[in-house]
């Protein structure tokens, strides 16, 4: 059985963003007790989510002939639906889990590229960022392949890593 893994990883306008595993998104202590409103699940089995939350499931794989640039900006608008749906009052964001088995590949992948996109970050911007803050942090070799091409896109062929810069 899979223990609870979870780390908050970034405050972003009106949304707060965690990143964690399966376990995490069925302990509804933890998610009541962090205010989780929403929940995007990165496996290709879709699970019965708690009451009260927003669900998405995109079913991806982690494996390497699994792209995953395709489904960014429907994962991007879930996660900005988080911020955008919470309008209590300005102390207060939505707060996302982005959740794959481990916690680990599909997860930090999706994350890493909402940062590039919603920050302007870099690519090794962004992953720092997140290994910092999530030591597990390892996107599969060609996720990894894949965030370099997004970043090549994103900032006109510029490249600021390479696939074994994920592995140090």
């Amino acid at each position: 059985m899979l223990s609870l893994f979870v780390i908050i990883i970034i405050s972003i306008a009106t949304v707060i963003i965690i990143t964690g595993n399966l376990a995490s998104s069925k302990d509804e202590e933890f998610l009541a007790r962090k205010n989780v409103r929403y929940i995007l699940n990165l496996m290709p089995d879709s699970e019965e989510p708690a009451e009260g939350v927003e669900y998405k499931n995109v079913p991806l794989e982690d494996d390497d002939d699994q792209e995953i640039l395709p489904f960014l900006d429907s994962c991007f608008d879930f996660i900005n639906q988080a911020g955008n749906g919470w309008k209590s009052d300005s102390n207060n964001k939505g707060v996302v889990l982005v959740h794959s088995y481990f916690g680990m590949s599909r997860s930090s992948t999706v994350v890493i590229a909402y940062l590039m996109k919603q920050k302007k970050w870099s690519l090794r911007e962004a992953y720092d960022h997140l290994k910092e803050k999530h030591s597990s942090v390892n996107p599969n070799d060609n996720f990894a392949v894949q965030l370099i091409r997004y970043e090549q896109e994103m900032f006109d062929h510029s490249r600021t890593m390479s696939v074994i810069d994920f592995r140090h």
